[in-house]
C-alpha cells in the first residue's frame, strides 16, 4: 500500500512539474500584454475543471460509503427474525 502511496505522489510531482513548464512556455512564446492576459485566462479555465473532477471524485466515494453503510431490507427482516 506505501508503495502505492509513493508511486501516486511521484506521479503527481511528475504532473505538477510538467503543467509549470507548459504555463511558461506558454508566457514566453505569446507577445508580451496579451500573452499574460491569455495565460490567467487559461490557468483560470484549467483550475476551474481540475476542482470541478476533484469534487465529483469526493462526492462519489461519499456516494459510495452511504450505500455500504444502508442496510437491505432483506438483512433488516432476517434481523428480525433472531430477535423474536
Amino acid at each position: 500500500m506505501n508503495l502505492n502511496r509513493y508511486l501516486k505522489s511521484v506521479i503527481g510531482a511528475c504532473i505538477g512539474c510538467g503543467m509549470a513548464f507548459v504555463w511558461l512556455a506558454v508566457d514566453l512564446l505569446t507577445p508580451e500584454p496579451w500573452g499574460d492576459y491569455l495565460l490567467y485566462i487559461l490557468m483560470a479555465v484549467v483550475n476551474m475543471v481540475i476542482g470541478w473532477q476533484v469534487a465529483r471524485l469526493f462526492g462519489k466515494s461519499r456516494e459510495a460509503a452511504a450505500t455500504d453503510s444502508v442496510t437491505s431490507p432483506e438483512r433488516t427482516d432476517t434481523k428480525s427474525e433472531f430477535e423474536s
